[in-house]
């Protein structure tokens, strides 16, 4: 009797298996739940990355996340309704909020450790030095000038999120290709929540 063919999920759990021998068939699992609530979001892969500017590659934080679904509601308090658009956006939050739910279940520990990096800040120059140590570490420093620029003058106002993007050097020589997206957010309560990552 001829043997069934295995299915495509077996196929990669054998593989992964052969990798590393403690790769959890749960693992496999996770991808596809991730693909069950980003369908029922109406989403694509990578669609809320692109809407709030952050590569794909790279984590959304669960503080913006929670951020948006807040002025989202707040939006729709009493007796008005959100627009298609903004409908839409909510359902991909509450996804990505409910994804990562899940996630933590599966890698308490990795979300431990990455809810110990700092993000709130009392002050607009604290933020800007965990920035400044966040590109140390990578071999780079920031091209002073530049967050003189974008961030020494004016402040930031409440409830206003300022976003640019930083050029960076290794050794004093500027990095055309390299620079790093800075985005801070002025809480109501006047704390700074600072998102960055390396481009």
């Amino acid at each position: 009797m001829k043997k069934p063919s295995k299915t495509t999920e077996e196929l990669l759990f054998d593989n992964m298996r052969k990798l590393n021998s403690g790769f959890s068939k749960k693992q496999i699992l996770n991808e596809a739940e991730e693909k069950k609530w980003i369908q029922k979001a109406g989403m694509k892969r990578g669609a809320l990355h692109d809407r709030l500017g952050i590569p794909e590659e790279d984590t959304i934080p669960i503080s913006v996340i929670n951020r948006h679904i807040k002025q989202l509601e707040k939006k729709a308090e009493g007796d008005k309704k959100l627009d298609d658009d903004d409908s839409k956006f909510l359902k991909q939050l509450i996804a990505a909020k409910n994804m990562k739910e899940l996630e933590e279940g599966e890698s308490k520990k990795k979300l431990t450790e990455s809810t110990q990096e700092e993000i709130y800040f009392d002050t607009l120059s604290g933020a800007l030095d965990a920035v400044r140590t966040m590109v140390g570490k990578k071999g780079y420093t920031v091209d002073e000038d530049d967050m003189f620029t974008q961030f020494g003058t004016g402040g930031i106002s409440y409830g206003v999120t300022k976003r640019a993007n930083i050029g960076l050097l290794r050794d004093g020589i500027p990095q055309n290709r390299r620079n790093v997206t800075i985005v801070i957010y002025r809480m109501d309560s006047g704390k700074y929540e600072l998102t960055a990552y390396i481009n």
